[in-house]
């Protein structure tokens, strides 16, 4: 579905887990249509509402023992042994060592991807929005891949599973011990694909978001990484317009230190159980035009999600 505004607006992009039927996915979007139509009662104008959904397909009902056939499963894993406890005995140190890691990325790679670019795009705004759109894609592109990764090595040791260790403790194990088994290059495509239907950023026609894919593998790398952490590390969710957070972000050089809202993101913060342990980057401006103030959140009921959908809303104030 394709639209093509007439006045500015304000693109939201809503990041939640999902894993449903059809009938499920149609509850959820009318739920946004009925809150869209509240805003409209709300504020007396008329809101323009449309959406791009992108749904990877979703895990059929598992059976409660594995299926006997003739038939082999595609892409088996090569089973290798592993250490025990590999995982939970090595988190500390590669936890310090993938924050360092994200830090150097910020400081040389992602100024290596700001030189290049500036010959192909003039506006240096445009060049820093493209720069955290790759980092936001990155991080998304590589848990959805660790989450596809994960299920595969938990369906092929819960064969053979036997011992003192939990499954999910070997699992982990298994993932740290052979990470050079994630398809980096399928991540950077994703997220290059990802970058191309971004309706806030823009690349000449003549080249293509693949001059910074050096950058968006390092990131692909590091995020997958981080997902075999206990907890975990994450990006923190920003937006253009949204109130500029001490906690979240440094200014950049450029900013209005005296501008309450974020104009656009530089780099993101890094998060673990949402908490900042590694702050970002934004631009702050005065003159910030925020159109739509009120952010809808649809919680599917499913939490015990294996899928992701991406729900990308427009807002456009006629």
């Amino acid at each position: 579905m394709t639209f093509i505004p007439s006045q500015p607006l304000l693109w939201l992009q809503f990041f939640f887990d999902y894993s449903g039927s059809k009938s499920q996915l149609t509850r959820i979007i009318k739920s946004a249509q009925l809150s869209v139509q509240k805003a409209e009662a709300s504020e007396g104008r008329e809101v323009t509402f449309c959406f791009s959904a992108r749904l990877p397909r979703l895990a059929r009902s598992r059976s409660p023992s594995p299926r006997r056939s003739g038939s082999r499963s595609p892409s088996p894993l090569p089973l290798r042994s592993c250490s025990p406890g590999r995982a939970r005995l090595t988190n500390a140190s590669r936890h310090a060592y993938l924050v360092a890691r994200f830090g150097d990325i910020y400081a040389q790679e992602r100024l290596d991807a700001e030189t290049l670019l500036r010959t192909y795009v003039s506006d240096m705004e445009m060049v820093q929005r493209i720069i955290y759109i790759a980092a936001v894609e990155s991080f998304h592109a590589a848990k959805m891949a660790y989450r596809h990764f994960k299920m595969r090595v938990r369906k092929t040791l819960s064969l053979g599973h036997s011992g003192p260790e939990s499954l999910e403790d070997t699992v982990l194990d298994y993932i740290v011990r052979h990470e050079d088994l994630y398809d980096v290059q399928a991540s950077v495509n994703e997220v290059i694909r990802s970058m191309n239907m971004n309706p806030k950023i823009s690349f000449p026609p003549e080249t293509d978001f693949i001059v910074i894919s050096s950058l968006i593998r390092e990131l692909c790398r590091v995020a997958f990484s981080m997902q075999t952490l206990i907890p975990p590390l994450d990006i923190a969710f920003g937006i253009d317009g949204e109130l500029f957070n001490e906690t979240k972000y440094r200014r950049s050089f450029d900013s209005d230190f005296t501008a309450p809202l974020v104009a656009y993101h530089v780099w993101p913060a890094l998060i673990e159980n949402d908490t900042v342990i590694v702050k970002g980057e934004a631009v702050t401006k005065r003159g910030v035009l925020v159109r739509f103030r009120q952010t809808f959140v649809l919680v599917p009921r499913n939490h015990g999600t294996t899928e992701q959908l991406i729900l990308q809303v427009c807002f456009h104030w006629s």
